[in-house]
């Protein structure tokens, strides 16, 4: 069995992000686990749906009340740490500098490395999480 890569990003896959898709489809010695709030063009990106993870809920269900409490006591997504565990993860990939902003709680009490790949607009904002990503 090979040791498991999770992969964690707003979205997986918009469309001007095909490098992502590239990245993520073509590992050979590890295994692609996505976590993402939405999933976009699964048409024109395949992707194992075993290995896809979506860690949004509907609202005002008890998942998405328990996940909103775990933000707001301990800041992190209960949801995402679940499926991390459950999937048994050796290392945590980050896309986008926000977005390793988001995990890194998850990654300190998890113990696991964490790699955050900054693709552009995220160069140029200051450290912290927006406004929209809180929410």
């Amino acid at each position: 069995m090979k040791p498991v890569v999770c992969h964690f990003n707003n979205q997986f896959f918009i469309g001007s992000q095909t490098f992502i898709y590239n990245y993520v489809s073509n590992y050979h010695e590890y295994r692609p686990v996505l976590l993402a709030r939405e999933f976009l063009n699964l048409e024109q990106f395949p992707f194992n749906p075993a290995d896809r993870y979506l860690i949004r809920f509907k609202q005002y269900t008890p998942r998405w009340l328990i996940n909103g409490l775990y933000r707001k006591w301990f800041g992190i997504e209960w949801a995402t740490e679940k499926v991390i565990r459950k999937c048994k993860g050796c290392l945590i990939h980050a896309h986008f500098g926000d977005n390793g902003f988001r995990i890194l709680n998850i990654k300190m009490r998890l113990g696991l490395p964490l790699v955050t790949t900054f693709y552009g607009y995220d160069l140029s904002q200051l450290p912290g999480i927006s406004d929209e990503l809180a929410a």
